[in-house]
């Protein structure tokens, strides 16, 4: 039977194997711990400009929403038509349109001239507003 003889060779290199795959794992942890960092510290700075942008775009939507505010108040609107030279009256029985209640019965289906059959909405700002911006449009047609 046959010994084998005890080399301090044999054991070397599967330790330095393991040292050298511990300082390959070691050194891809470290690169990309910076590159992590790194990646959060140019999202910090994209997003502070983006914060920066949207508090900018806030501080003029306020801006421009009180010159509207201040356009629109009566007291402004009558100065400045006196500025201009116009004359503010109340309208007159013809420029005013009533708008009356539909049921929903009534006009709910209406059938068109082709012979199909078209359904209309009922909420009452949608109908002012068909009437006001889209019966022109389908007069057209």
């Amino acid at each position: 039977m046959k010994t084998s003889a005890y080399h301090p060779t044999n054991e070397v290199y599967p330790i330095a194997a393991l040292i050298c795959a511990i300082l390959v794992a070691a050194v891809l942890g470290g690169a990309g711990v910076l590159a992590l960092r790194h990646q959060i510290s140019t999202s910090a700075r994209h997003t502070q400009e983006m914060q920066r942008s949207i508090d900018e775009v806030e501080r003029r939507l306020n801006y421009l929403d009180t010159k509207i505010a201040k356009v629109n108040q009566p007291a402004y609107l009558r100065h400045r038509a006196a500025e201009l030279g116009m004359v503010m009256e109340p309208p007159g029985r013809h420029q005013v349109v009533r708008l009356r209640e539909r049921r929903m019965d009534e006009g709910a289906i209406a059938a068109r001239e082709d012979g199909g059959v078209r359904r209309e909405r009922a909420e009452p700002f949608m109908q002012t507003f068909d009437l006001a911006v889209m019966e022109p449009l389908r007069r057209l047609d």
